[in-house]
């Protein structure tokens, strides 16, 4: 990749909790921060264990790290849910979404592991919180249309 093309990226890496999990997305720096969707719905909070949570989209599917990989999930699509949610299949933890209608994908913000190769503090800047859902039940066709184009 030419210095210029690096420069103007911004590899992000995420995991799951036990490591089994782990993918990373590159985004454009003129994109940060990522605006981030927090949800309060029931489906996610079922899921997540916590009273909200935070997504963000990604702009392709993920990209699976050096032994981790798609097949190390577990798959789960809530009865009204338009989204499979992607679990670890050995911690549990819920990891990504995939909208099969439209191909888009969208990461729990939880499992940020590092920011170009630095972990705790080089996260600074990379989210921001711009749409909030109170609705019970947030994975429908407006969902899709509004958080995910």
């Amino acid at each position: 990749m030419k210095s210029l093309e690096r420069d103007s990226v911004t590899s992000v890496e995420f995991a799951c909790l036990c490591g089994a999990t782990r993918f990373h997305s590159t985004f454009s720096r003129a994109s940060l921060p990522l605006p981030v969707h927090i949800c309060h719905c029931s489906i996610y909070r079922r899921t997540h264990g916590a009273l909200f949570t935070n997504h963000a989209s990604l702009p392709h599917p993920p990209e699976w790290m050096a032994g981790s990989s798609e097949a190390a999930c577990t798959r789960y699509r809530p009865a009204h849910g338009t989204a499979e949610m992607l679990f670890c299949s050995t911690c549990g933890t819920h990891v990504l979404d995939n909208f099969v209608a439209n191909g888009s994908w969208m990461v729990s913000a939880a499992v940020l592991r590092s920011v170009d190769g630095k972990e705790g503090p080089g996260a600074a800047g990379l989210f921001k919180a711009n749409q909030h859902c109170t609705k019970l039940l947030c994975h429908n066709s407006f969902y899709i249309l509004r958080y995910n184009t």
